[in-house]
Parts: C-alpha cells; sequence; structure tokens
C-alpha cells in the first residue's frame, strides 16, 4: 500500500520512519480481507496517511504520535472513530511556496504525491518505478534553474525558486544538459536532438500536475512556438518554457 498508493517507492521517500509503526498494525488488520473490506482499509489508511503527512503530525514528540496513532489507527480499522490526525487536518497550500527539502516531511510528501499520480521521466515518457530511479540516477533536482529565475524573473522569491514546486526527479544525464528542438510529429527523432510537440517533455506534464493552483501561467513561464528550442538544465534556461502545472 505505501509504495502503490502513497508512492513511496523507496526508503528515501517516506516522509516519517516513526510512521512504519502504526501503519504495520493498520496493514496487518487488513490481512485475511476480501471484497469491498479492502477498499474500505485502503481508503482509510490513504486518508490517515497523508493527513499525517501534510499535517506534519509527527514533526513533535513523534514516538508518541506514533503510539497514539498505533491505537487509533487500528480501532478505526476496526469501525471505531477517525483518528484525531485525521478529524483536525488542515494544510495551507500557498505553504508550498516556502517548502525547500530542509522540510523534510511534507518534501517528500510532494515527492511522493507526484510519483504516486504518475510521475514520468523526462526521456521516454515512461513511468517512474524504483528501477528506473536507481538505473537512471535520479535524484530531485531545480526545474527552473534558480540562475536563470533570479536573471530573468528577480521578482520571484530566492525561497520561492527553491522551494518544491520547483522541483522533482531528474535522472543524472538529463540534470548536466540536454537540448533538443521541438518540432512536428514527422521530424521527431530524439537521437538527433529533436523531440514532437505532443512529446511528453514537450507538453511538461512529466512530473508536477499538481499544485495547479500555485505555480501555474505567470509564475513560472509561457508556452514556447513550435519549432523553437529546449534547453535543459545548464543553468541558463529552464527545464521548459512551459508551465509547470496542470489541474489534477
Amino acid at each position: 500500500v505505501l509504495k502503490n498508493d502513497c508512492g513511496v517507492l523507496l526508503p528515501q521517500f517516506l516522509p516519517y520512519y516513526t510512521m512504519l509503526v502504526p501503519s504495520s498494525a493498520a496493514l496487518a488488520a487488513m490481512q485475511g480481507t476480501s471484497g469491498p473490506g479492502v477498499g474500505i482499509y485502503k481508503s482509510r489508511f490513504k486518508r490517515w496517511f497523508w493527513c499525517s503527512v501534510f499535517g506534519q503530525a509527527y514533526e513533535n514528540a513523534p514516538n508518541s504520535q506514533s503510539s497514539k496513532d498505533y491505537l487509533e489507527l487500528t480501532r478505526w480499522m476496526r469501525g471505531g472513530p477517525e483518528p484525531q490526525t485525521v478529524m483536525d487536518f488542515s494544510f495551507d497550500v500557498e505553504s508550498l511556496r516556502l517548502t525547500t527539502v530542509r522540510q523534510r516531511a511534507v518534501y517528500r510528501g510532494v515527492m511522493a504525491l507526484a510519483l504516486r499520480h504518475g510521475a514520468r521521466d523526462f526521456h521516454q515518457g515512461d513511468k517512474i518505478t524504483a528501477r528506473a530511479i536507481a538505473d537512471m540516477k535520479m535524484d530531485d533536482h531545480h526545474i527552473f534553474p534558480q540562475a536563470y529565475l533570479a536573471e530573468k524573473r528577480p521578482d520571484i522569491s530566492a525561497a520561492a525558486r527553491d522551494c518544491v514546486l520547483n522541483r522533482t526527479l531528474i535522472d543524472e544525464d538529463t540534470e548536466k544538459k540536454a537540448v533538443w528542438q521541438i518540432v512536428g510529429e514527422p521530424e521527431a527523432d530524439a537521437k538527433k536532438g529533436r523531440i514532437s510537440i505532443t512529446s511528453p517533455l514537450a507538453r511538461n506534464r512529466t512530473i508536477w500536475r499538481m499544485a495547479a493552483g500555485s505555480a501555474r501561467g505567470s509564475a513560472w513561464g509561457s508556452a514556447p512556438s513550435r519549432g523553437g528550442w529546449l534547453t535543459v538544465g545548464d543553468g541558463s534556461a529552464p527545464l521548459s518554457h512551459m508551465t509547470t502545472a496542470e489541474p489534477l
């Protein structure tokens, strides 16, 4: 469930390690369940997981929170009331503009959420898997290089340039530098540096399907014209001259 339904493909994407105790208890409660009951258990587990992550439930006294959730989550799985973490959940989406790698839990949660919704790699448009992350040496990098934004968009604060909305998983080769020409479908040839305007990279819907209300439009850029050049990861131009988000 953590991997398939919560986007935790690898341990590095687990927001809080202390969540493992109540998680294990909840998943153990699912054993032997069949039919509609499986869907109910999964739905409840996912609600608790995301509320805990984005509600930052484990920021203070994580061991105490783990013990509390162990009792409340297993009780909920058996038909009891919702855990307090779920009942009291609230989240200000604007806070994502200030969330950096230093806010580890929410940062990892955003990465996991992107993976949960089918994040795809920039080269082939294939769904990112745990194996692809390892084989392609993927790590989180800036979508729009900070140097570019500092020069071209000084109105964007340093905090916003480095926030999680401007970061995604990028493989090692793309992060170094890659240049493509956006062309029509018949002229497309990735080996020669020409990609179709309909490709996942040209559309730039690769990773960020979330945060549509936070990073769209004038916040980061505008759409390229057909036949234009797209420079990636060299520190002087953004990964795409398109917006980084679309509605879920």
